[in-house]
């Protein structure tokens, strides 16, 4: 035997036998590796992901909304007047009124309580800010404080988010957050939009 053959390990009839690179453990980790690739694609575009609009609201009586100054104390204790209706403002960059009308929405409370409900949309085109504070004085909601904790401006949608439930003891007028799920997508939608 050659010298040449010793340091190759190699016999000259062995010299053309396989030799193993791979480990039986590699071709494990790639199939692993590939089978997961494949659920995260078809999950990517078989799957969906919820697109939510957050913005502030103000609670009101929507069947009394009109004759709030007549409400009496104990009319109030009755429950006849409890606030069942959130008035709030959309922004419409990105958004039609086709995406939020008849809507899923949760109305979370100062308190933490979350109530679902629906979002209706009071007018089908964006509202100028002096069309929306002739609105807000109409329901006797036009105060400084409430301005202040809707999102104000030029062009906005009027929604009005239909509770489930009436809520006692809440001031007309009192703000919370208000979540409106206006479209489900695949999440590679979602990523790479």
């Amino acid at each position: 035997m050659k010298l040449a053959d010793k340091s190759i390990g190699k016999t000259p009839e062995r010299i053309n036998d396989y030799i193993p690179v791979v480990t039986p453990s590699i071709w494990v980790f790639l199939a692993t590796l590939l089978a997961f690739l494949g659920v995260v694609i078809i999950w990517g575009n078989v799957g969906r992901v919820p697109l939510k609009l957050t913005t502030t609201g103000v609670g009101y009586n929507y069947e009394h909304r009109l004759e709030i100054e007549d409400i009496t104390y104990e009319q109030m204790i009755s429950g006849d007047f409890d606030v069942d209706t959130y008035f709030c403002l959309l922004n419409p960059d990105g958004i039609t009124s086709e995406n939020i009308h008849k809507k899923p929405a949760t109305v979370i409370l100062k308190d933490g309580r979350q109530i679902s409900g629906y979002a209706e949309l009071t007018y089908t085109m964006p509202c100028t800010e002096k069309e929306i504070k002739e609105t807000l004085k109409e329901y006797d909601l036009d105060t400084d404080w409430v301005y202040k904790g809707l999102d104000m401006g030029q062009y906005r949608y009027v929604v009005d988010v239909n509770i489930d439930e009436t809520v006692s003891y809440v001031s007309y007028g009192e703000p919370a957050q208000i979540v409106i799920e206006y479209a489900q997508v695949p999440p590679l939608y979602y990523l790479f939009r």
